[in-house]
């Protein structure tokens, strides 16, 4: 057989330059699936590890963890949302193309002061995304909902135009402005002075423990006076 021949040779050319490719493209990171192995909500700097094994000459074994990485949450700089961050959180980790580290210490316009390109120590977790094992229980397709684990304790704006509160306690620290009418389920308790033009009540109005519906007060001496109330 000659293995000299034309097309035999241009086979192994090719073959040659798609296992080199492969060989310069097993060093070039651009995204993975991870979960966090530590987080630090001083620095809001996360641990990571890619949930994909690496493979080697001798089978497949562990990513190596990936420290002091910036971890996504959304927002701007006068506005931000708060998630909390948990050893074993899935989500995305994402490598720049250019080395971050003075990007991570100083904010701005950073130098690039390591010349490596797509390298794991460049990593970015965005966390939330998630395997199967992991997917939200009880998912609503319907507007947006911030909610617990369980689903229990949530806020959530429908796209019916309507909103829905559920927690243990709702703190409000500030005014409230209200418009529309109240639906009162449970007892309510008021500190300060309630001003209103007229209070109406369905079945009884109470107050320091006396029925206003069916109070009253007895006749007062000298006349023109009013006497106790019963």
């Amino acid at each position: 057989m000659d293995n000299n021949r034309p097309g035999r040779r241009s086979s192994r050319f090719a073959r040659g330059i798609r296992e080199a490719f492969v060989g310069m493209m097993s060093g070039i990171n651009t995204a993975i699936p991870g979960r966090v192995l530590a987080f630090d909500q001083s620095t809001q700097l996360a641990e990571v590890q890619s949930s994909i094994m690496m493979s080697s000459p001798d089978g497949d074994v562990v990513a190596p963890p990936i420290v002091m990485v910036p971890v996504h949450f959304s927002g701007g700089n006068q506005f931000h949302v708060e998630l909390q961050v948990d050893v074993g959180d899935e989500g995305l980790i994402i490598f720049s193309q250019r080395c971050i580290d003075a990007w991570v210490d100083q904010g701005g316009d950073a130098p690039q002061v390591l010349k490596r390109q797509f390298d794991s120590t460049d990593a970015i977790f965005i966390p939330g995304v998630r395997s199967q094992p992991n997917k939200i229980t009880g998912f609503s397709n319907n507007g947006i909902r911030i909610r617990n684990k369980t689903g229990n304790q949530h806020i959530w704006l429908k796209n019916d135009g309507t909103a829905e509160i559920n927690v243990s306690t709702l703190v409000i620290n500030g005014n409230i402005q209200h418009t529309g009418d109240v639906v009162q389920t449970g007892d309510a308790t008021i500190s300060g002075v309630v001003t209103a033009d007229t209070v109406d009540a369905t079945t009884a109005l109470t107050s320091a423990g006396k029925n206003i519906t069916v109070h009253t007060h007895l006749a007062g001496v000298p006349p023109g006076q009013t006497g106790p109330n019963t």
